[in-house]
């Protein structure tokens, strides 16, 4: 009763959660946040309580234990970070103090000054903080091919193949920001040459064969042996490429 007390005076929403996810309990703050009464929750999928488009994350958040992240319940900035407390998860939802009292449909839009925004600092911070560590990984993965102990099982080559395309696929987007970026500050500088487009258009149709593959699409292509080389600007035909055959994947799918 004493510790059901001291969880009701909180500030910062706890919910206890089991080994699936499930709600165990939740504190007067955590209801308070959700809207809801805890009784009727007991049970039922933490990620439930988050729009839909944010259980990725919540499920994501869930898996990576001590991590936190800022996300939205019930339409109001938290962060949430979910830790192991005496064999249970425990998640914790914290609003900031300064915007602890507004929720995001009543932020002013004009409030916000496209001036005062230092977009080189938060393309840094994007390069920094997603890049560097998918590099980690795909690194990581390069190891692993590489048999540095033996020859690798097949069924473990697949599977790191797909983590390598996908940390590349990943540090193409974070590219593509940073480029956008670039484009609008007309700084971009093309390096047009000759490209072999069936070489650049195979190796974009490799990189997007797990994710067609996850979708039960067969990827098949058809090349024509006496094309001539392009003249253009290999990242930005890329790019294009990608965003062609991947569409095609989703509308497919």
């Amino acid at each position: 009763a004493d510790a059901r007390a001291t969880l009701n005076a909180l500030d910062d929403g706890v919910v206890t959660l089991d080994a699936a996810g499930r709600i165990v309990a939740m504190n007067r703050a955590a209801a308070a946040l959700f809207a809801c009464e805890p009784r009727e929750v007991v049970g039922t999928a933490f990620d439930s309580l988050f729009d839909a488009a944010q259980r990725d994350v919540v499920r994501a958040a869930l898996a990576g234990l001590g991590t936190e992240i800022s996300i939205a319940a019930s339409g109001r900035p938290v962060t949430l970070r979910v830790s192991v407390r005496e064999g249970a998860r425990v998640a914790v939802l914290r609003a900031p103090s300064e915007v602890a009292a507004r929720s995001i449909s009543d932020v002013d839009p004009q409030a916000f000054d496209p001036q005062a925004f230092d977009r080189p600092a938060f393309l840094g911070h994007l390069d920094r903080e997603i890049r560097t560590p998918v590099e980690g990984i795909v690194g990581l993965a390069d190891g692993i091919l590489a048999e540095p102990h033996g020859v690798l099982d097949e069924r473990y080559r697949v599977p790191l193949r797909a983590i390598r395309a996908a940390g590349d696929h990943v540090r193409g987007l974070v590219s593509d920001l940073i480029e956008i970026a670039t484009i609008e500050s007309g700084g971009l500088a093309l390096s047009v040459r000759p490209l072999p487009l069936n070489e650049l258009v195979s190796g974009c149709v490799e990189l997007l064969q797990p994710e067609a593959a996850r979708g039960r699409i067969v990827l098949r292509t058809s090349f024509s042996p006496d094309l001539a080389p392009l003249e253009a600007d290999e990242p930005s035909l890329r790019q294009a490429a990608l965003a062609v055959i991947g569409e095609a994947i989703r509308a497919t799918a």
